[in-house]
């Protein structure tokens, strides 16, 4: 019981700077930052949720690797 109104998703580059922020779990990284295709590499994410039923907050963290 995830309260999706406490959503929000972050997604980084190598550096630090925020390339893809969504505060909807329906809305997805493609892949882009300003429009164009973000370079092949390692990216990080960072996820925020709270729990419906005693707002208790869940952070978690992993890794994306972009190769086309």
């Amino acid at each position: 019981g995830a309260d999706l109104l406490s959503f929000q998703l972050l997604i980084f580059d190598r550096w630090g700077e925020i390339v893809f922020e969504s505060f909807d779990s329906s809305v997805l990284w493609d892949g882009t930052y300003n429009g164009k295709l973000v370079q092949d590499g390692i990216y990080t994410w960072a996820l925020t949720l709270k729990e419906l039923r005693n707002d208790d907050k869940h952070e978690y963290r992993g890794h994306i690797t972009i190769v086309r």
